[in-house]
């Protein structure tokens, strides 16, 4: 284990950090394993005395240093509190994550590096070094001379202040900022709290003079507790946020989350609803006061924060609001949206220098070799159509029969029967149904009852709802009732109003929160929607809204009808990115003898190509050429087999039929003919050529 540690960079750290210290001032270093402690001193001018008890410690333990030298070093393994410490060198944090490595118990941390970057990149003065502790960050902003602690105290406790509302904002714990005896973790160092792994450190040593830093803190007021006001600059002058906060209330975004307004107090307190809750406290928006920048709002309905995630009790900017209740408490997807919208952000566009960015930072992504990950195999409630745990997507016109052929799938699912194609279900298991478009008491049980599901594993949503808004809500559904598959009927009817439908940034932000739903819960998300109206368009560019609802699918679906038979309806895979694609599905919608509803029968395999359901002859040019196409079409299939035939001589068989070279590539398309280069045949003298087939499940090894 010794050989992970690099003293040469605890040097290097500890030569930087104190640079300008006071060469008498004492520095320790110290290490723990366990109950055991150890601990090592020596005077800022001769550093390279710990060289040897760091390389030593570095194999045993976790080890640690001192934030501000002491005024002397201490008898025994004592570290000394605030009253023997001399100088800090700079301020500092230090974010613990949520890494899934245990190295950390509580639940509300940052959920990764990139988070908690986020974060430090909200403050306008950027760190002058980044520690990588191994399971969090501890960004550093050095001082031009080191601070006597005695007039850092103020300093510290605003410091402490301004991050604590920061983070709160986000729901997340900050590690104690204030204490100026703090012991950090020393880069070069092994962290052995989980899988061990060296703490290392980027800097670039840029120090500040301590009013830089002062003018963006947050003041103490002696009429306001401690924590209890928001920073005025907590998203600072160069970013979008800031400007939001200054033009927009927060009262205007709790109204557009569908909060009513109550009043307004004789203190100038606004009073709200969150919708469905008739407490008048739900929400209350604080008049500035002071030199505060701009209004803040605090939630205190637990509704809205089961519902939202919103923190409870916690001042919030404007921009906080905005970033909760519409985006889920992704503070980056709701900056982004305000860049697009055209809200000033001096980083965004380029006003801020690369060197100014914060160090550490912005350089080496964390990343994972490939050895090291053990694969991991999809699961299939219907394979390949329906893989567990991920999203798929439905598309097609009105009347095609889409919503009828899911609940037929999703009845086979609540009984574990087979699937369309006589394979078996790859799960039993409830169903979460949300449709929008049809009742469920006349239209959805009648339904489900002719596909013979068990009713008892249907579960339809009757509350209103919206996407990403109420995906907690939902997600406790899913969990409550243990479904392994929710389908939403049809998506643009259940998007929040923040989510803009055809801007591809806005939806993927919403459809990010959906798939980190259907992992979490292991279920299969089904969300259909109609095409547009747009003629000509491919199959994957055919769903109505952004292709970022596709792109963010695992699997894309789509049904239509067939062109040559206006009584067939065909299931078609308009993207798999987890298996090969499979072949197209027939099924017709047939009146049931006793109940007032369609029932689907499956017809089996289609040989079709997918685009050539939404671009049939018919809707491409006129009627007498479209009839044309479809007898070539009908002509071609009785030219062909399962057995590659040479292209030339079918040609010569259709040209019988008068047919021309355009008619006769449409009618390919239709029948999704495959298309292979042989040849020399020594047989038949045959030169080198291409010879055509009908689609296969599975290409012979064949040849001529």
């Amino acid at each position: 284990m010794t050989s992970l540690a690099d003293p040469d960079q605890a040097m290097q750290w500890l030569a930087g950090l104190h640079a300008f210290s006071d060469p008498a001032e004492q520095v320790n270093v110290f290490m723990q394993q366990g109950k055991y402690v150890d601990i090592a001193w020596a005077p800022v001018s001769q550093l390279e005395q710990l060289r040897d008890p760091i390389a030593n410690f570095a194999a045993r333990g976790d080890v640690y240093f001192s934030v501000a030298t002491r005024w002397q070093q201490l008898p025994g393994k004592e570290r000394g509190g605030e009253s023997d410490c001399a100088h800090i060198p700079g301020l500092w944090l230090d974010i613990d994550i949520a890494d899934g490595t245990g190295a950390h118990k509580l639940a509300n941390l940052p959920p990764s590096i990139q988070a908690a970057a986020q974060l430090v990149q909200r403050f306008p003065v950027t760190p002058s070094a980044v520690v990588r502790s191994g399971h969090g960050i501890q960004p550093w902003w050095l001082f031009a001379e080191p601070l006597a602690v005695a007039e850092a105290r103020p300093l510290l406790h605003r410091w402490q202040l301004t991050w604590e509302a920061m983070a709160a904002e986000h729901g997340w714990h900050l590690d104690d900022v204030s204490d100026a005896a703090r012991m950090m973790r020393l880069p070069g160092t092994i962290n052995y709290k989980a899988e061990p792994v060296v703490a290392t450190a980027k800097a670039n040593w840029q120090r500040r003079q301590v009013s830089d830093i002062d003018d963006w803190l947050l003041p103490v007021s002696p009429d306001k507790p401690p924590g209890q006001a928001p920073p005025m600059h907590a998203y600072t002058a160069h970013l979008a946020g800031h400007a939001f906060n200054l033009a927009v209330p927060p009262g205007d975004v709790l109204a557009r989350a569908g909060c009513d307004s109550v009043g307004i107090d004789e203190d100038g307190q606004e009073h709200w609803h969150w919708p469905g809750q008739s407490h008048s406290h739900g929400w209350t928006v604080y008049p500035p006061a002071g030199d505060e920048r701009w209004a803040h709002a605090t939630c205190y309905s637990e509704t809205c924060h089961r519902q939202t995630g919103t923190p409870l009790r916690t001042p919030l900017s404007a921009f906080a609001c905005l970033a909760w209740l519409e985006h889920g408490g992704d503070f980056a997807a709701a900056r982004a949206r305000l860049v697009a919208e055209g809200w000033p952000d001096k980083l965004a566009a380029g006003l801020i220098r690369p060197a100014e960015a914060p160090v550490g930072l912005s350089v080496p992504l964390a990343a994972t070799p490939a050895a090291d990950v053990a694969p991991v195999e999809v699961g299939w409630l219907w394979r390949p159509w329906l893989p567990k745990a991920k999203i798929v997507t439905l598309d097609g016109d009105p009347a095609t029969g889409k919503s009828t052929m899911v609940l037929d799938l999703a009845a086979r699912i609540t009984t574990g029967g087979l699937m369309p194609d006589g394979t078996p279900a790859g799960g039993q298991g409830a169903v979460v149904l949300a449709a929008a478009e049809d009742d469920l008491a006349d239209t959805v049980v009648w339904r489900l009852k002719a596909a013979g599901a068990d009713l008892s594993q249907v579960f339809y949503i009757q509350d209103d709802f919206t996407i990403p808004g109420d995906l907690q809500r939902l997600e406790l559904l899913v969990r409550q009732t243990q479904a392994v598959l929710v389908v939403i009927d049809v998506l643009y009817e259940y998007l929040g109003d923040g989510t803009d439908s055809y801007r591809d940034q806005s939806v993927r932000a919403a459809l990010r929160q959906v798939r980190a739903m259907a992992e979490r819960t292991g279920a299969t998300v089904i969300m259909l929607r109609h095409f547009t109206k747009a003629p000509g368009s491919k199959a994957i560019h055919k769903g109505g809204g952004s292709i970022g609802v596709v792109g963010a699918a695992r699997a894309g679906w789509m049904v239509a009808y067939h062109p040559e038979d206006e009584t067939l309806r065909v299931l078609a895979p308009v993207k798999i990115n987890l298996a090969a694609m499979p072949r197209p599905q027939g099924f017709r919608l047939m009146p049931h003898d006793t109940m007032p509803c369609a029932y689907v029968t499956w017809t089996g395999e289609v040989s079709i190509g997918t685009d050539a359901l939404v671009n049939p002859p018919t809707m491409v040019d006129n009627p007498e050429e479209g009839a044309t196409v479809a007898f070539a079409a009908r002509c071609l299939r009785q030219c062909l087999n399962d057995q590659w035939q040479w292209t030339d001589e079918v040609m010569k068989l259709l040209a019988e039929w008068q047919f021309s070279k355009k008619t006769i590539d449409r009618a390919r398309v239709i029948l999704n003919v495959e298309a292979k280069q042989f040849g020399p045949d020594k047989t038949t003298g045959h030169e080198r050529g291409w010879k055509i087939r009908l689609p296969q499940e599975k290409a012979p090894d064949d040849q001529p």
